[in-house]
């Protein structure tokens, strides 16, 4: 049985990991695993976004572990400022760190509205409060308490739907996550494959591998090939 760690226990991370799992048929149970980001409850920049997954993945000494961190993001243009939601995912095996980041999402712009009694974007609330305040309430929250009653498929960790039909954070992850995914694979197939003496013996008729004889006296090349053939199965890399 294959395990795979993970460095939270919250639900829209987990159905994203499940999700990339069962796309791919890979027997691997989740382990979800209590870990502190060490960052703010609503983290601010990709610096900060970073730093906090990578906080995750340290507090779970188990491999491999993925570890998910989502924050805000600001950006700026020639005619405006504007804010977007966005995920840091980092894989940790005994290969070493891979990374990758979602798709920006957007929050709503003011501009977005027709009704001038309906600019509030729950974010604007967010920006709002003071800046200790601001470490402790996430804006996804403030977004949930405004729109749950007409969106009830949101939460306060998954609020995608109130700005784009359908949109959901999962699906986000879910990318995210097979990217790091395939960088671990590309890099599997970077290194050698050991050669290991072998022979063919006949049993009623029937030739068999003997390992024998690799199991004495290779045994570390045999066990390093074994896992990298199981590895490339689980990626679904052909071995020949």
């Amino acid at each position: 049985m294959f395990f795979i760690y993970l460095a939270s226990k919250q639900e829209v991370k987990i159905d994203a990991l499940k999700q990339v799992l069962r796309e791919r048929d890979l027997p691997w149970d989740i382990v979800p695993c209590e870990a502190k980001s060490g960052v703010s409850n609503q983290p601010f920049g990709l610096e900060e976004i970073r730093r906090g997954a990578l906080n995750r993945l340290n507090c779970v000494d188990k491999l491999p572990v993925l570890s998910l961190e989502t924050g805000i993001i600001k950006r700026m243009d020639e005619e405006e400022t504007y804010y977007e939601d966005i995920t840091c995912c980092v894989l940790k095996t005994r290969y070493g760190l891979f990374e990758a980041w979602s798709e920006p999402h957007p929050y709503y712009h003011f501009k977005w509205f027709s009704d001038e009694s309906d600019k509030w974007d729950g974010l604007q609330s967010w920006l709002d409060l003071p800046e200790e305040d601001r470490k402790n309430i996430t804006a996804g929250s403030l977004i949930y308490e405004k729109y749950k009653s007409n969106h009830t498929s949101i939460t306060p960790n998954n609020w995608y739907g109130v700005n784009i039909y359908n949109a959901n954070r999962k699906e986000y992850m879910n990318k995210c996550i097979i990217k790091v995914f395939y960088q671990l694979q590309s890099f599997q197939e970077t290194l050698p494959l050991p050669v290991i003496p072998a022979s063919c013996v006949m049993h009623n008729g029937v030739p068999f591998l003997d390992i024998q004889e690799p199991m004495i006296k290779h045994s570390r090349e045999l066990m390093f090939a074994v896992k990298r053939l199981t590895d490339c199965l689980l990626f679904d890399t052909v071995v020949a």
